[in-house]
């Protein structure tokens, strides 16, 4: 199923971009990011869960998207101001595939009689829809190194309202690549890709063609206790044939978000706004946007407590390497999951108090893999294995004492049954 849907991507773009020139040109390049642990306009390689629902909306109002001249010196307006509404939905597949679809909706614009014979005032159109099918290789927030790869295929379906410059006359499409980084509760990320699409020409100066895409975000707390995060991004595109070369065909633009989560990061809330550091197409004098999503998760199954105590094992300091005298335990925890194939092995990850919380988080996720790994190594089933890390926030021990600490730095593994 999944071959087929790339195949049915890669055919279609090649298809529908190599055929003749292209009339129109879509100046709303921004595409709006509302969901928690996603950037504004940027992707991470955050996908969403298995079997998880979102959808929210986004609106973005920008002016002078469209012009000739520089951002100095301003010869014409062509769009002078652009608001849009995003419909975005997305579902996950598994917790590797997923799928986005945004659906824009031009609410108003102002297009200045310079490719038209008369000023265009109104609203109502239909954008192109775009489709995106994350495949997420590493999350985050889930690998104990705090990297993250996707790559993100995407298509563009021509329903847009070519007269307002609202979409392309045909098929487009391409791909990302996304890495990111958690360093603490900071996240850098990254976007790479190609879009291909047929040539464009407007005017004497501004030609489209194939393109390459780029964006680089920055995401921290700013008020940690209020689930309040500031993001800052820069993006941009160029031609392969005018590479970096002309202005017109280099939009670049810069922009900063706020974003407030809710209900365990169910509903986020995002506003922001940024400007053009070109006089490309698409790159606005100065852009405002705001944006709310919600997620329906997955209900959990109930899990009940097996009758059988937590295995612990203790680890030396600042070490996650699992002792040899602890393989007998692994042994034991391997034995019991056979015996009833049914259970759930939950790894839980600890530290004592010594280091930061950073550091801490880090060699908790650390020492819990490696037993995960350790316990699927003797044949139990990947699926049936889960890891969670606390850090130094759940002490069975005071850390006042070396021999608190010692039984503070540890790894408990949990049988459950699911109802």
């Amino acid at each position: 199923m999944t071959k087929r849907i790339y195949a049915f991507l890669v055919l279609s773009v090649f298809l529908f971009t190599e055929i003749g020139s292209a009339l129109a040109l879509n100046i709303q390049s921004f595409k709006p990011q509302t969901r928690r642990n996603q950037g504004a306009g940027v992707l991470t390689s955050e996908s969403l869960e298995k079997n998880e629902f979102t959808f929210g909306v986004g609106f973005n109002w920008n002016h002078n998207p469209l012009e000739t001249g520089t951002p100095t010196n301003r010869s014409a307006g062509i769009v002078d101001d652009f608001i849009t509404a995003d419909l975005l939905l997305g579902y996950g597949f598994s917790s590797v595939l997923s799928v986005n679809v945004d659906v824009p909706v031009n609410l108003y614009h102002n297009i200045g009689p310079v490719l038209i014979p008369s000023r265009d005032k109104s609203g109502g159109d239909l954008g192109d829809i775009s489709i995106n099918l994350p495949i997420t290789l590493l999350k985050a927030s889930q690998s104990e190194s705090r990297w993250g790869f996707a790559i993100v295929p995407f298509i563009t379906l021509p329903s847009g309202e070519l007269s307002t410059h609202f979409g392309d006359d045909t098929v487009t499409g391409g791909a990302n690549l996304v890495g990111d980084k958690l360093i603490g509760d900071n996240r850098i990320y990254l976007n790479v890709g190609t879009k291909f699409r047929r040539k464009e020409t407007i005017g004497a100066n501004l030609g489209v063609n194939h393109e390459l895409t780029y964006g680089l975000g920055y995401q921290r707390p700013l008020v940690k206790k209020w689930n309040l995060d500031v993001l800052g991004e820069v993006s941009g595109s160029t031609t392969y044939d005018d590479f970096f070369n002309q202005d017109t065909d280099v939009p670049v633009e810069a922009t900063v978000a706020l974003r407030k989560s809710y209900l365990e990061d169910s509903l986020s809330v995002t506003l922001g706004g940024g400007r053009g550091l070109s006089s490309g197409y698409g790159a606005p004098d100065v852009r405002v946007f705001t944006g709310i999503s919600y997620s329906f998760k997955p209900k959990k199954r109930e899990p009940e407590a097996v009758s059988v105590q937590p295995h612990v094992i203790l680890f030396d300091f600042d070490k996650s390497k699992i002792k040899p005298v602890y393989m007998g335990t692994i042994d034991e925890i391997v034995a019991q999951w056979h015996k009833n194939t049914n259970r759930h092995i939950n790894v839980l990850g600890h530290t004592d108090s010594i280091g930061s919380n950073g550091y801490n988080d880090k060699l908790s996720a650390k020492r819990a893999n490696n037993v995960r790994k350790a316990i699927i190594s003797k044949g139990v089933d990947k699926d049936h294995v889960s890891v969670s890390y606390y850090g130094e926030n759940k002490p069975v021990a005071s850390n006042a004492d070396s021999l608190g600490r010692e039984k503070n730095r540890r790894v408990e593994v949990i049988h459950v049954i699911v109802k």
